[in-house]
């Protein structure tokens, strides 16, 4: 069989010739008879090879704060098949490289280095577009004084109280922290203020810290992890100074989060 062949079948009267590949499915099994078979023959080898659309980008892993790119223990999975779910990169040194992604199949990656959080992402192969031709995953540091600042979840105004689509934020960063069940860390609120009524600003921005602690711990990380806090009448002020300028704004900040340590240290 061959890609460019056009005969889908040959007679007696041909020989070295090719007939067209037929399409195949996932999940069909399909069986080749032999039926030329000669006595003490030496028996028959048979390549077979599939040809599939498939995505390869590029798979690397970065470190922002040290602007580099780093080596990642690194896992690939593939589940779709017969077979269950198979790994398709299993690297403990793994230092980049273009990963192929078959349409239809869905996989799991996780990726781990010492002094970093790990990554973990499941996806399909569908989610991937053909312009993609890279994977960039930054590499987060576990040390001390490392932090994310939280920008796309939402508080009722005037309120502590989360708007409708903070899920999809902060489950990221609830798996992040579970992995890594050493790690403590202060979630520190914040507001958008004109300094009218400063305090008033600075209990608000503690209670909004208060209602992310509270989130992270409902989702299984524990208490005794986390520290909270707001901003001090410094920041308000700051903040207001910000605002009230006409070049300025207010900051898009609503929380971040500090690494404090680990339970280990303490």
């Amino acid at each position: 069989m061959n890609p460019e062949a056009k005969d889908k079948m040959l007679t007696k009267k041909q020989t070295g010739g090719f007939i067209k590949s037929i399409p195949v499915r996932m999940g069909e099994e399909y069986y080749i008879v032999l039926d030329n078979c000669a006595p003490n023959g030496k028996g028959h080898t048979i390549n077979v090879s599939v040809h599939v659309n498939a995505y390869e980008p590029l798979v690397l892993f970065y470190d922002k704060k040290g602007k580099r790119y780093v080596d990642v223990d690194l896992m690939i999975l593939e589940k779709g098949g017969q077979g269950g779910e198979r790994p398709i990169v299993r690297n403990e040194h793994y230092k980049g490289g273009r990963v192929k992604f078959v349409p239809g199949f869905s996989y799991t990656l996780y990726a781990k280095r010492e002094g970093y959080f790990s990554v973990f992402r499941e996806f399909n192969a569908r989610d991937l577009m053909m312009r993609d031709t890279l994977m960039l995953y930054q590499m987060e540091r576990t040390e001390r004084g490392s932090s994310f600042q939280i920008k796309d979840i939402y508080f009722e105004d005037g309120e502590a109280t989360l708007i409708a689509g903070y899920d999809s934020v902060l489950m990221d960063y609830v798996a992040m922290f579970r992995n890594h069940p050493d790690v403590t860390f202060l979630v520190k609120g914040y507001v958008q203020s004109y300094g009218v009524d400063a305090e008033a600003d600075m209990l608000l921005s503690l209670d909004r810290a208060k209602t992310v602690k509270e989130y992270f711990i409902k989702n299984g990380i524990d208490a005794d992890r986390i520290t909270t806090a707001g901003m001090t009448k410094n920041e308000i002020k700051r903040a207001a100074a910000a605002a009230l300028d006409k070049n300025g704004g207010f900051s898009g900040i609503k929380v971040e989060l500090i690494i404090t340590g680990k339970k280990s240290d303490q």
